[in-house]
């Protein structure tokens, strides 16, 4: 639906964006990708998905003048989205670097949502799930008991839901009950 491009196919963009990874051999991810997705039951037009993703891109520091990108938009999912593939080697050469890119993106897309009267979602996690090892894992399923740490997580998760705050003390009394 936008982009730069005159390729419809992968190969013909692939292609294309053979020219700038030409200007910098030395670069081994070439080009970027990230996914734009709506909520359940919304839907952006052709155009307004048009000017978000020159919005997001601009504000990610990618000049559409300066980086060869396109922008797809298909029915795959029930969810109204888009996929940004652009060049991070610019025209001239220069290297775009995503520096804390994920926490820069989650910002504008806030500011996006804001802009254009879009639901709203939130940067955190609503749950959070302890990373148990392998050797834990297999430690669980010789014993038949959960590894500590997620025990201790789903405390946590259960003390403190979304947007819930205890004092430290509160905190720290409230897991002594748990066992903790």
């Amino acid at each position: 639906i936008g982009g730069n491009m005159a390729g419809k196919t992968a190969r013909e963009l692939s292609s294309e964006f053979g020219v700038t990874r030409a200007l910098r051999e030395d670069i081994d991810t070439c080009c970027y990708h990230v996914a734009l997705s709506l909520p359940a039951g919304e839907k952006l037009s052709s155009g307004e998905w048009e000017k978000v993703t020159a919005k997001y891109m601009a504000r990610m520091g990618l000049s559409p003048t300066d980086h060869q990108y396109v922008v797809v938009r298909h029915k795959d999912k029930e969810l109204d989205h888009v996929h940004i593939i652009t060049s991070r080697i610019a025209l001239d050469g220069k290297v775009w670097k995503p520096f804390q890119d994920r926490v820069k993106s989650k910002n504008i897309c806030r500011q996006l949502e804001t802009e254009h009267r879009l639901t709203t979602v939130s940067n955190e996690k609503k749950q959070y799930k302890a990373k148990t090892t392998q050797k834990e894992r297999r430690m669980s399923e010789r014993t038949g008991r959960e590894p500590e740490k997620v025990s201790v997580q789903k405390a946590i998760n259960e003390l403190l839901p979304e947007g819930a705050s205890l004092s430290p003390q509160i905190f720290c009394a409230e897991l002594e009950k748990h066992g903790i």
